[in-house]
């Protein structure tokens, strides 16, 4: 069963891939995609995702109760509704390896307090940028947006050059941005690397105990195995 598992997961990463480049190829145009071809990647998400929907039902006593709690599934196996479309690319990406890589990315974030200093940025960038369409006035930076776009840009320590600060404040405000820039590229990049590179098993088992996991893919089974096991902790504990 775990090889079978293990097949479909790779199909269903696969049928991802599809899925995302004809989004993007509709969204860009770079090419024309059939209706025909279109229907025919629908049909295969709904027979991948059906396969899966009987595999895990296969497994359930109760199956009734198991149809109850996983309504979602069975509206996403419904065609010809475009809406539905929806709900199929969302259980796909749910049961993929998308899943865990995003899962990833946010443990990194979480646990070096990024996401407070994506904030923190942002929200210096959106003031900075007033505050430099105020200094500089419109001739140098036409409008609020502009400012924005040159805080940005300074505090990524890109510089494109198309805004430049005449007065002294605006200048010494664009010092202290492209240091707040320098440290928010270094936190920035040292999490990646964290993320990616850092496999020690004290890491693992921290990452594995904030896990959220999907109970709606258990089987009663290995429902009532999880609460066992639960128990047993538990009764360790005492």
């Amino acid at each position: 069963m775990d090889n079978k598992r293990g097949k479909l997961s790779i199909v269903i990463d696969v049928l991802v891939i599809l899925v995302a480049s004809e989004y993007f190829l509709k969204y860009v145009s770079v090419s024309k995609i059939e209706r025909e071809i279109t229907t025919g990647i629908d049909y295969l998400l709904i027979l991948v995702l059906f396969v899966d929907f009987i595999n895990r039902i296969r497994m359930e006593e109760d199956k009734i109760s198991f149809i109850r709690k996983n309504w979602f599934d069975i509206m996403s196996l419904i065609p010809f509704i475009p809406i539905f479309r929806l709900f199929r690319v969302y259980r796909l990406v749910n049961k993929s390896s998308i899943k865990g890589f995003l899962l990833k990315i946010h443990y990194g974030l979480v646990k070096n307090s990024l996401y407070y200093v994506v904030f923190v940025v942002c929200l210096l960038a959106f003031v900075g940028g007033g505050v430099f369409y105020k200094l500089e006035g419109s001739q140098a930076i036409p409008t609020y947006w502009d400012g924005v776009w040159f805080a940005f840009v300074t505090m990524t320590t890109v510089g494109y050059g198309e805004y430049i600060p005449h007065t002294g404040i605006g200048r010494i405000f664009a010092v202290i941005l492209m240091i707040v820039g320098i440290g928010f590229l270094g936190l920035l990049t040292g999490s990646i690397a964290s993320v990616f590179m850092n496999n020690s098993p004290k890491l693992s088992k921290e990452h594995s105990r904030k896990r959220k996991i999907d109970l709606n893919d258990l089987t009663t089974n290995e429902f009532k195995e999880v609460e066992m096991f639960v128990d047993y902790v538990r009764s360790k504990r005492k």
